[in-house]
């Protein structure tokens, strides 16, 4: 049995949608191991898994010379050119994907080709924990508020106004945040009886909440695939649809939702586009995933 190894960039969406691979590499009969430390979060959802923390940098060339094929997301520690020629490694960079279809899409092209299946799984093999029942409170609506990036957050207030129109509907807006998001939260919180703000201490807290839930509403962030890849409608707010086509979420029903076209070019769009984004246009999109 052939050893391959998955070695994802940082974030939780990559690591994610990076486990496509290693899932459809299974089904093909090789022996996968994945490097991601914030997965470990999430391990026991993933169960037969081989996940491993990042290694350190001074052994990289220990560690992966015992596989027959490694392969490095774009951004991962590997992706410069760290490992030795005589590694078999491929690097999936961003700028050969095709722009037209979502990561999800071009990992499945990928494995297609790479690991000879006709049909992989549109799946990373998530598994929730026995004790959880899907999408138990179905009137509950995840808005996921948070980024990595401020460019890429649509302002509080936004999302509150999108959680009172969710409220009127018959829907129960819920804001998940760690301690550390919380503070930030902590004024509106008496102020809004209608959307419940759980704490999440960790990932895997995080994920059982989501996943019973209805569905998620939110930043491009993490939280997105991970609602999209247990299979729940989620709704993304992007600044622009060119970038949109590559980072949805690409497992499940997602609807991208743009501000309005008055913008002209990146620069602009990336600037300003939380000021042209409204929640009705929001609520609109939530309304026809709903209905699909």
């Amino acid at each position: 049995m052939k050893k391959v190894a998955i070695v994802c960039a940082n974030g939780i969406g990559d690591a994610l949608m990076s486990m496509v691979l290693t899932h459809n590499a299974e089904l093909a009969g090789f022996r996968v191991d994945t490097y991601s430390t914030i997965l470990l979060e999430l391990k026991e959802w993933f169960p037969g898994k081989n996940i491993y923390p990042f290694p350190p940098r001074e052994t990289l060339e220990s560690i992966f010379a015992s596989y027959d094929l490694v392969i490095g997301a774009d951004h991962s520690l590997i992706s410069n050119g760290d490992l030795s020629p005589k590694i078999k490694t491929i690097i999936l960079k961003e700028n050969s994907f095709d722009k037209s279809k979502t990561i999800v899409d071009n990992l499945l092209s990928f494995a297609k080709n790479q690991f000879n299946l006709e049909s992989p799984l549109r799946t990373n093999g998530i598994t929730s924990p026995q004790d959880l029942v899907y999408q138990l409170y179905s009137k509950r609506i995840i808005l996921h508020t948070e980024s990595t990036e401020a460019k890429r957050k649509w302002p509080a207030k936004k999302f509150i106004a999108l959680a009172r129109m969710l409220d009127k509907k018959g829907w129960r807006a819920a804001i998940c945040l760690n301690p550390q998001e919380r503070v930030s939260w902590q004024k509106y919180i008496p102020e809004y009886p209608f959307i419940d703000f759980p704490t999440t201490l960790s990932l895997a807290d995080a994920a059982a909440y989501i996943y019973q839930s209805r569905a998620l509403i939110g930043n491009n962030s993490g939280l997105g695939h991970l609602a999209s890849c247990m299979g729940l409608p989620t709704v993304s707010l992007f600044a622009r649809k060119t970038y949109a086509n590559l980072w949805r979420p690409g497992f499940g029903k997602n609807r991208v939702v743009t501000p309005l076209p008055l913008l002209i070019g990146a620069g602009l769009k990336y600037k300003y586009w939380q000021k042209f984004l409204f929640p009705s246009k929001v609520l609109s999109a939530f309304e026809k995933i709903e209905k699909e």
